[in-house]
């Protein structure tokens, strides 16, 4: 479940050396486990200022924002936290437990025919990132009032899980970040939550660098998107070394390079982490694109970032 907004934010400054360390002590480095789930239910795109814009099938439109029966006005993001007027006073965080949004949901842009859905936010959670930023989250809920299957509150996420706050827009067609501004209700253990919780939260600058790129980097090397095209190459639990440039995520393993990523997918690709994947177009399961091998361009007996400077992220895998 995807719910995105459009409102300006404020730019959130660097974090410093320290914060930084005080977070990748404080969260699971190195070797981690990968999936292919994007974001739960597939909802996305509530609109702040009441604008259908950039509908794809699964977008949402705000409509109303309530807490204990009373409106909530003028809902935005500043950073990663969800802020209201109540009563002309400025409210966010913790005070938003038990808030309501009502929803219209457009499944066809075409039809353009809206099914109305409430999102209840609950159980405020925070959550630190492996940079030290921390992120809101909530155990949130949804229903459809008035629909027989779906009139009572169901969890918005698989398993029960929360839900951060994101600020940003994604695309559940294609994968792509296709704005900084407005709000994702992101599930834990899908792609966009758990790369933000491994310090790439996409809100955020980290000495100098906009971490919204490491943050759509992490989202095509997390379920081994080699491509770039949304199809995952990998099965949910499979083991593999993520770090980066910047060294907030750090080499951990001795296992051999898999793949330099950007934005876009694998710059390079030496081995897929599942054996069954081959490069071969000939090959039963090809990956579905042609991608040199990852080279130690630079001669100095190691595959890194500095043979290959506009990767975001480096993967390592023992292929399975």
């Amino acid at each position: 479940m995807c719910a995105v907004g459009v409102t300006g934010c404020d730019e959130v400054g660097d974090y410093d050396d320290a914060l930084a360390d005080e977070g990748r002590d404080a969260f699971e480095n190195g070797i981690n486990f990968n999936g292919i789930n994007f974001n739960g239910i597939n909802f996305n795109g509530i609109n702040f200022n009441g604008i259908w814009t950039q509908a794809v099938p699964g977008w949402l439109q705000y409509l109303q924002f309530w807490l204990n029966g009373q409106l909530l006005l003028n809902p935005h993001m500043e950073g990663n936290m969800l802020q209201a007027y109540l009563n002309g006073k400025l409210i966010g965080g913790k005070q938003l437990q038990g808030s309501i949004m009502d929803i219209a949901y457009y499944q066809d842009l075409e039809v353009k025919i809206p099914t109305y859905l409430q999102f209840l936010l609950d159980n405020l959670l925070t959550l630190k990132t492996g940079l030290g930023s921390e992120l809101m989250a909530f155990h949130a809920m949804w229903r459809m009032p008035g629909d027989e299957e779906f009139a009572f509150w169901q969890p918005l996420c698989p398993d029960g899980n929360p839900a951060v706050l994101l600020q940003g827009q994604w695309d559940p067609v294609t994968w792509d970040r296709i704005s900084n501004d407005g709000m994702t209700l992101a599930c834990v253990g899908g792609i966009l939550a758990d790369c933000a919780l491994w310090g790439y939260d996409p809100s955020q600058t980290y000495s100098g660098e906009d971490l919204a790129y490491y943050h759509d980097a992490c989202a095509r090397a997390k379920p081994g998107d080699y491509c770039g095209d949304r199809t995952p190459h990998t099965v949910p639990g499979t083991p593999v070394d993520f770090y980066d440039d910047l060294d907030i995520q750090t080499q951990e393993s001795g296992w051999e390079i898999e793949a330099m990523w950007d934005e876009n997918g694998a710059i390079c690709l030496s081995e897929p982490r599942k054996a069954a994947y081959t490069k071969d177009p000939g090959g039963t399961i090809y990956i579905g694109c042609v991608l040199p091998d990852c080279i130690d361009v630079d001669g100095d007996g190691d595959i890194d970032f500095d043979d290959y400077p506009t990767a975001k992220i480096a993967t390592r895998a023992n292929p399975s």
